[in-house]
């Protein structure tokens, strides 16, 4: 199918482009807003009773994370050819209300080529770095979210998008300021003032590869993969100097030569103990000092950090991630030279913090700083998407 077939619209924020270009034949900016940009996208569809049967279909250039009335839906699309993009069928007739829905969108650009993603060949002959969202909802048969007008977006400032990469397959490292999100975004009502309509991406007819934003556009070919919570084993905790601070890159480098000392002064209520299925922790530190927790996984895992927290607004939690450790129990860097550390500053208040892209890992390092007003830990996991079909094979 070409992407002509398709009844909805590939969408993204304007770029404020001189009258008459087009967005595949524009010049070289001198700074890409795609590469590693995130975008928020609203769009609105009204019922005046629940349809019978609803699929949302969803695909972006780059890698998406959906929402339904704040609902959680998942992510997608699934990995593709350069100039190929799945669409996702999300059926949401359960969670659709009369009145108005509210479907909402977080699309990740990365703007460059990595191991999972590759640029659409027209955009590397552009000078733009990439991204877009596509949707429609089909309510039996009557067509909504076909419109740009129905949609409304705004480019995520949470996120700093000066960021290296992990490495030279992976995507970028993370850095994000939780204070920075407009909370309630995913929800109805919600004040759009400084969001804007977006603007279509393509296509130049006829749909021909490197001048089209994707030539075939088909619906997705593998099950939607299911999220499942996977729980740390063990969990340890100990203190580091927070008297240098380490800049974002370099935060796995100082994992891997600090070793984290008996708590003195910092608080970690109640201490390790077993699993922390269930159990709160409440760190408190001290100026100079930063707590160090290690969760251990028990196996090798391929899934996205998580962390709930209620947060004092400017303290930091830095993670990091490691297959194996030293004989002194720091993290062991793998043959890539890879950076698998992050950062996210806290808002007030209960919130989510999960990685973006998924890592495999074993142990997970939270490095907290700033805490003077304490915090809570109320939940680690790792978030692992798996194929739902069953696993019938074993060796």
């Amino acid at each position: 199918m070409t992407t002509r077939s398709w009844p909805g619209t590939w969408l993204w924020p304007p770029h404020g482009r001189a009258a008459g270009a087009t967005v595949f034949h524009e010049p070289p900016q001198h700074e890409d807003p795609d590469r590693n940009g995130f975008v928020r996208f609203r769009g609105h569809f009204s019922v005046d009773s629940a349809p019978n049967r609803t699929t949302l279909w969803l695909s972006a250039d780059g890698r998406y994370l959906a929402y339904l009335n704040g609902r959680r839906l998942g992510r997608g699309p699934a990995p593709s050819d350069a100039d190929v993009r799945e669409v996702d069928p999300w059926d949401i007739s359960a969670f659709v209300v009369p009145g108005v829905n509210v479907v909402a969108v977080l699309v990740h650009s990365y703007g460059v080529d990595t191991a999972w993603y590759t640029r659409p060949t027209a955009l590397s002959l552009s000078g733009r770095g990439g991204g877009a969202l596509y949707a429609h909802v089909d309510l039996d048969g009557r067509l909504g979210l076909d419109a740009r007008d129905a949609w409304r977006c705004l480019r995520a400032h949470d996120w700093v998008r000066d960021m290296p990469r992990v490495n030279d397959s992976l995507g970028f490292v993370e850095a994000r300021d939780a204070r920075r999100e407009p909370l309630g975004w995913e929800l109805d009502p919600f004040d759009e003032s400084g969001w804007v309509i977006p603007e279509r991406c393509a296509p130049d007819e006829p749909a021909l590869p490197g001048r089209t934003y994707f030539p075939t556009v088909r619906p997705r070919a593998i099950p939607l993969l299911r999220e499942r919570d996977l729980e740390p084993c063990e969990w340890i905790a100990g203190k580091v100097s927070d008297a240098d601070r380490p800049g974002v890159p370099e935060i796995f480098a100082r994992v891997i030569v600090e070793r984290a000392d008996e708590l003195a002064r910092c608080e970690v209520r109640p201490r390790p103990a077993g699993p922390p299925r269930g159990v709160a922790v409440r760190i408190t530190t001290v100026p100079g000092t930063a707590v160090r927790l290690r969760f251990d996984f028990g196996e090798l895992v391929a899934a996205r950090p998580r962390i709930e927290v209620d947060g004092a607004p400017g303290v930091i939690l830095d993670i990091a991630t490691a297959e194996r450790l030293d004989d002194d129990g720091r993290a062991v860097a793998d043959l890539f030279g890879s950076r698998h550390g992050h950062r996210f500053v806290l808002r007030a208040g209960p919130q989510s913090l999960e990685r973006w892209d998924w890592i495999g890992f074993r142990y997970l390092f939270v490095t907290v700083r700033g805490a003077e007003q304490p915090i809570t830990l109320t939940s680690v996991a790792a978030v692992s998407s798996e194929d739902p079909m069953p696993r019938l094979g074993a060796f």
